[in-house]
């Protein structure tokens, strides 16, 4: 009698608890395809087909939609280069602009993908590049880099935070 007593409450908790943690990681789940989401949106955007890069209205529009995937001030982390610093989401979007106007054609490519939720407001990620292009001039680029990326959420959307490139050694 005892045991039944108690097994229905004991049942009915360990249901809720097993509908809690699944509800828990279903949401995580859905920020990371959230985050996956905004990262494949931003490297469409640094991506050049053709003439596209110079044409003055889709650089306007990119502009403009690049402001909203970046936090104020959004850093860069980048050894050896003139990009580490603190950059506004306007600043990164004329850099953006600008690097697009050098490529006839350019395919940004993402591998390795991991992101995890740290927080309910915050994620990191770490992947791999792979630049693939023609510039301006008819020369061929391919450049690869592994990064790690801070990303914030505030108002309800990921925002990019803080990029950093790693740096590898080679052999």
């Amino acid at each position: 009698m005892v045991i039944r007593k108690y097994m229905l409450p004991t049942l009915a908790a360990v249901t809720v608890m097993g509908i809690t943690c699944l509800s828990a990681r279903r949401l995580m789940i859905s920020e990371e395809a959230r985050i996956r989401r905004r990262f494949a949106a931003v490297a469409s955007m640094l991506s050049v087909n053709t003439k596209q890069g110079q044409e003055r209205a889709a650089m306007l529009k990119i502009q403009l939609s690049l402001r909203d995937f970046f936090t104020d001030p959004f850093s860069i982390d980048a050894p050896g280069t003139s990009f580490s610093a603190d950059f506004s989401p306007a600043e990164i979007a004329r850099q953006v602009a600008y690097f697009r106007t050098q490529f006839d054609r350019l395919t940004i490519t993402l591998y390795n993908l991991d992101v995890r939720v740290i927080d309910d407001d915050l994620a990191e990620s770490a992947f791999t590049a792979m630049l693939r292009g023609t510039t301006s001039s008819q020369k061929r680029v391919m450049e690869v880099r592994e990064i790690e990326a801070l990303l914030r959420k505030v108002d309800g959307q990921w925002l990019f935070s803080e990029i950093a490139v790693i740096k590898v050694l080679r052999r």
